[in-house]
């Protein structure tokens, strides 16, 4: 019998910032973000071997997205995003999934028997788990905050 664990500590993980759009952005408005965004339906050909596309506007303001080009897969998708913790445009969202540590745990067996010089058995049977400890704490980082 062999078995092999591995602790992870605390030390080891970090919280998980992630960008999700924020409330301007849900609705197509995306003046805040520092870059151009272009429309895809734009492309064409720039005669010089690449493409090109304009830029999103809707009414004339440049950055934003008209209701009605807002595809049906955005407009169903965005329902099942959580809402950002704050309104900056990247890293506004503390993930609930992170973890605080665990333990790997990997026992394993083996059956070796010989019977004869000429017959042999062998079996080997193993498990993997990883019981973790999950992220319950109250965070308060800046303006963001984990109220659980």
């Amino acid at each position: 019998m062999a078995w092999d664990e591995l602790h992870k500590g605390v030390a080891a993980v970090r919280a998980n910032f992630v960008t999700l759009p924020t409330d301007a952005m849900r609705n197509g408005d995306f003046r805040a973000w520092p870059y151009p965004i272009y429309n895809p339906k734009t492309t064409q050909p720039d005669g010089l071997g690449s493409f090109t596309r304009a830029q999103f506007a809707c009414n004339g303001v440049l950055n934003t997205i008209c209701p009605g080009d807002i595809s049906i897969i955005t407009q169903r998708m965005l329902p099942m995003l959580p809402k950002s913790d704050t309104q900056a445009n990247q890293l506004n969202f503390l993930s609930r999934s992170a973890v605080t540590g665990g333990i790997d745990r990997v026992p394993s067996w083996k059956i070796d028997y010989n019977f004869s010089e000429k017959h042999h058995f062998s079996a080997s049977l193993w498990r993997t788990w990883n019981p973790t400890i999950a992220f319950t704490t109250n965070c308060d980082i800046g303006s963001l905050s984990d109220t659980g």
